[in-house]
């Protein structure tokens, strides 16, 4: 078989996995606060079978090496909603959640109340305060841009608003984030009552590199075919009897 097949293979399954990553892009495209994933990739030069006397660089087989994804930081537009518990971040801050597993960031402003009257995420986890997970108390909700929430005029908490010193250090758990480095305050966040930030997916762009490629992953089937059926031609025409 014809070794260069392996670089069209490695190529190929790169544009599977960068399938995966539009896919993923495509279904959260409508999902609050939603940060789009790129991929992390690079090429690599062959080089041939160690201990071989012409073991040297092949120039000629380029393979693709997945190094991982990223999430694309951009922040999303804002959409208002009018809703008292509905948050939007504007700048590279997060809000603080309380989960099982432990604490967690997100930038999914779309929480309720729950039945502890606790600020919470739609799936229950509370939203911590500069005191901890924040209880509101019934009564008119309002919070301001630095977080300071207020019932009836009365002082409640203010939210703790944290950002990654570094992003890199950032692990996706589902819709949030975690890490273990540390983090600190975004004073430079502001906080928008009655919006929600939308995902910074463009669905637009995401269809487009969709379609491109899986087109470029039809042609390497096509390339890897092509080859397999002449390795195959040439096998026969060694076997076949003078």
């Amino acid at each position: 078989m014809d070794r260069g097949v392996y670089a069209i293979v490695s190529g190929a399954i790169t544009q599977e996995r960068r399938m995966d990553v539009v896919a993923r892009n495509l279904a959260n495209a409508q999902t609050v606060g939603y940060k789009g994933e790129k991929m992390l990739f690079t090429t690599v030069l062959a080089k041939s079978v160690a201990g071989s006397p012409h073991s040297k660089i092949q120039g000629d087989k380029v393979f693709s090496r997945i190094k991982g994804t990223f999430p694309d930081w951009k922040g999303g537009v804002a959409r208002q909603t009018g809703n008292a518990t509905d948050l939007a971040l504007e700048g590279n801050g997060f809000f603080v959640v309380q989960t099982p597993r432990g604490t967690e960031y997100t930038r999914s402003g779309n929480f309720i109340v729950n039945q502890k009257r606790q600020l919470a995420t739609i799936d229950g986890m509370p939203v911590v305060g500069q005191s901890g997970p924040m209880v509101i108390p019934p009564g008119k909700l309002l919070v301001n841009g630095q977080g300071e929430v207020t019932v009836d005029g009365g002082a409640v908490d203010t939210l703790k608003v944290m950002q990654f010193k570094d992003v890199a250090s950032a692990m996706r758990v589902g819709e949030r984030y975690t890490t273990k480095e540390a983090v600190e305050p975004s004073p430079s966040t502001t906080i928008v009552q009655g919006n929600l930030e939308e995902s910074n997916v463009n669905a637009i762009e995401e269809l487009v590199a969709l379609v491109d490629l899986s087109r470029q992953y039809e042609a390497a089937q096509k390339v890897i075919q092509s080859m397999d059926d002449a390795t195959k031609q040439a096998v026969n025409e060694i076997a076949r009897p003078a």
